[in-house]
Parts: C-alpha cells; structure tokens; sequence
C-alpha cells in the first residue's frame, strides 16, 4: 500500500533556501520556477600597443573594467579602439580579424584584444624584419613561439641576415603583437601544430593537399587550402595606386583606368562605395561616370 507521508512547511521553506544558496553558489539565481546562469566574460589585452575594449551592454569597459558577468544567451558586441600611433591587430576566442567582435555568451568566456605599436607592417609575418619571408627563419620562430618557446631556444639559429629584429625580447615582443595573425585556419586560437605548421608549410612552397593535411583546427573558418593560400602571407597588406584619376573626371565625361598593386602580390578588386554610386561604376579596372540626367 502506498502512503503519502505529509512535508512540514518549514522544512519546504529550508529546502528553497538551499536551493537558492546553491544556485548563487554555482553563478546562477532563480527566476520564478526557472533557474537563470550568468556567465563570466572577461577581456584580456596584450600586446605592445594601448587601446580600449568596449561592449554594447553590460559593464565591460576595458579601460578600466575587463571583465563583467552576463545572463546565458546575450548577445554582445566589443569594438576595439587603438590609442595613439597603436594598431590594433586583431580578437583571439571567439572572434577573429579586425572588424566588431559579436557573440552570443553560453559558457565562460575570455576574450583576446591585441594592440601593437607601432603599427605593424605590410608583411607581418617578416617576424625577423628582414623584409622578406622564409621558412628557416621566419617560419621557424612562428612555430616555436607558439610551441612556448622563449629566450635563446626562441631565435637560436633562426635569425635572417640584415634583420632589424635580433634579440629574444624583441622578437617575442614582435610575436606577442601580431599573435592574432598566426590564427591561420580561423579559429580563434594561434596553436603551433595547425597555424605554425601551416604558416611554416607555406613558407616552405607547399600549396594545395600537401598544405593543409591534418593541419587545420576544430571549429576553423578557413577550411580549404584556396582559402589558407589566400590568407597568408597577409594578415595586413597595403593597397598603393598607380593611377591617378583625370582631373575632369565627372558626370557624363570619358571613362578611365584604374591601377593599383597590393603588397601581397594578389589582385586588386575595385569597387565603387555607396557615396559615388549615382556617378558612377566600375567594370574591372574601368570607371565610367554615368551619363548627365536630363
């Protein structure tokens, strides 16, 4: 026979007050019958630069406060502002590249904001700044530094000749500064057997399978070998125009060519912003401006 043994309300009432100190306990409270979890989001600086750290809610302003506890399941934007002749050069975690950082917070969450100075480069993967790249020395120190090593273990052997970058300290420093860059694959992490193989690889002149064979991360965003070539050596690159536009360059006047070379070596596409759309457009390297309207 089954009974139904009666509960004392008090010890109903003993039974909530635990559950509501356990549930602070462990970060999360109570929402009516529901429990909500709040998680931690903290941001960390690095490199030889300065900047601010900002999010749309919340407290994190960092600056000052790095670091705030969020309820499950908001929905942040950080936005990276470099001081002075800084450069920021990137987000590792759950962002990567250099536009806005936007993620939906579902666990313990650290994201990483670097800013170098000075600015960084056109070829930031020069790591011994002798204005060229090459897998013994270059490629080497990638490798190594994201394997943790330092000191004379870090650059033994592996500086260029004519580098402006020959000590441990400032090759580390220089590293620490374009971290964010050797995230080759895109995942949000700089590991030395996916990004430091694919960057040395590279630098080596293995391209397409033989490129990225077991190399390339859980959760990566660059997944083909197209895609990893297109990325390296890059990072940063500078755009410089070889062309000049007519000086009577306006409505209903002759089209003219535009030229520009990047200091990848990859092609530039043109386009035409929002602003100049209603004068004129663009086909390849050709701009036209549109006819008068009548």
């Amino acid at each position: 026979m089954l009974r139904s043994e009666p509960t004392h309300p008090s010890m109903c009432k003993l039974a909530a007050r635990a559950l509501v100190l356990l549930a602070v306990l462990s970060g999360s409270f109570l929402v009516g019958n529901a429990i909500a979890v709040n998680f931690n989001l903290t941001v960390a600086k690095g490199g030889s630069g300065s900047g601010l750290v900002a999010a749309d809610v919340g407290a994190v302003n960092c600056g000052g406060i790095c670091s705030g506890v969020y309820p499950s399941g908001t929905l942040i934007t950080l936005t990276a502002t470099p001081a002075g002749s800084s450069q920021f050069t990137g987000w590792l975690g759950p962002c990567t590249g250099l536009g806005a950082c936007q993620f939906t917070i579902n666990s313990p969450t650290t994201v990483s904001a670097t800013f170098a100075s000075p600015a960084i480069g056109a070829r930031p993967l020069d790591i011994d700044g002798t204005n060229s790249l090459d897998a013994l020395t270059d490629g080497l120190l990638v490798i190594r530094y994201l394997f943790g090593l330092s000191g004379a273990s870090l650059i033994n052997g592996a500086v260029g000749p004519g580098a402006s970058r020959t000590t441990a300290a400032q090759i580390a420093s220089y590293l620490a500064d374009v971290r964010p860059v050797l995230d080759v694959d895109g995942n949000g992490q700089a590991d030395a057997l996916t990004d430091g193989l694919l960057a040395i690889r590279y630098l080596f002149g293995l391209r397409g399978t033989a490129l990225i064979a077991d190399a390339v991360g859980t959760g990566a965003t660059r997944t083909t070998a197209a895609s990893i070539e297109a990325y390296l050596p890059l990072g940063f690159q500078s755009i410089a125009f070889s062309s000049t536009a007519p000086a009577d360059a306006t409505v209903g006047l002759a089209p003219y060519t535009v030229a520009a070379t990047a200091s990848s070596g990859l092609s530039v596409t043109f386009t035409i912003d929002a602003m100049a759309s209603g004068v004129c457009s663009v086909s390849g390297s050709t701009v036209s401006p549109l006819p008068v309207r009548a």
